[in-house]
């Protein structure tokens, strides 16, 4: 996600992003300090920018989140942007208004959520695996 103060910097804009995606371009209201927000409840998000989203935008600002999704099939990001308006007479007080809000629809392959889902449960799955196999083998013990 990259945010810039005027159209003159799209090229600036465009060279700094990394993504293997489409990109997309929206003119939003801006100010010199903006934050940019990534929800999904079926995603593990880490922002690789400022902790709070909050970056000053001089002339370009960029926003990078590492993104793993935690389920496969059709799942839904959604995207906040905001611009931090700071408040007169409130010394380091600031309000932030929503200027853009995207959901993003991402198609997560079913293979990927299989190898997660062993990745993170192998102990459950070894354990089962073997207890069920202890099991069978007790029962053709007892039936021959």
């Amino acid at each position: 996600m990259a945010i810039a103060r005027s159209r003159e910097l799209d090229g600036a804009l465009l060279a700094g992003l990394r993504s293997s995606g489409v990109n997309r371009m929206e003119d939003i209201d801006t100010s010199r300090l903006m934050g940019v927000d990534l929800i999904g409840a079926n995603f593990e998000i880490t922002s690789l920018s400022a902790p709070d989203g909050e970056q000053l935008v001089s002339p370009t600002a960029h926003w990078e989140f590492d993104i793993r999704a935690k389920r496969s099939g059709m799942q839904t990001l959604q995207l906040v942007v905001w611009m931090g308006i700071l408040l007169p007479n409130r010394p380091g007080g600031r309000r932030a208004v929503p200027v853009l809000e995207r959901k993003v629809h991402v198609r997560v392959d079913p293979i990927y959520g299989t190898r997660q889902f062993v990745a993170h449960n192998w102990q459950w799955l070894v354990g089962s695996v073997i207890a069920a196999g202890g099991g069978v083998t007790a029962w053709v013990e007892l039936v021959h």
